[in-house]
């Protein structure tokens, strides 16, 4: 019996040293935070020190509100926040991109690089050079749209 009076102890202390972590986080007081669950700033008080361990209402309320999970909640297991998994996979998605853009860079002549640095730095710039592009292309193909060749003449 007394194994689970301290697991029950460390749970309520546990859970309110996650309340509190929250509420810091989020920069909001006692008071703000106890309306913004609909519950006394006092009872706060106790779930944060360990005294209470909130009914499952509440708890959903807190994880709802701050888009925590309840396994970290309650048994500090997994991530804090429901998306920090998908934004550390994003995040190192993005890495890699850059990484291979970077390595695919290097291969080219230091002309063309700054070229394609430039075209990303001034969206106009890439857009002058596809229409002069494509315009050379039909010039190539001696296939000249109507409209293309009324702007050359006027």
């Amino acid at each position: 019996m007394r194994v689970k009076s301290e697991q029950k102890k460390k749970l309520r202390r546990d859970f309110g040293l996650r309340v509190r972590q929250l509420r810091e986080l989020n920069e909001l007081s006692v008071k703000k935070m106890a309306e913004m669950l609909h519950i006394d700033r006092v009872s706060l008080l106790r779930h944060e020190a360990g005294l209470w361990l909130p009914e499952y209402p509440i708890l959903q309320r807190i994880s709802d509100m701050f888009n925590v999970s309840m396994d970290w909640l309650l048994f500090n297991k997994g991530p804090m926040f429901y998306n920090q998994k998908e934004l550390e996979a994003k995040a190192a998605a993005a890495k890699l991109e850059a990484a291979e853009k970077h390595d695919c860079m290097k291969a080219l002549k230091v002309e063309y690089r700054e070229l394609l640095e430039y075209m990303e730095k001034y969206p106009v710039l890439r857009y002058e050079l596809l229409l002069q592009f494509q315009k050379f292309l039909r010039e190539q193909q001696g296939q000249q749209t109507p409209d293309v060749v009324k702007k050359e003449e006027g």
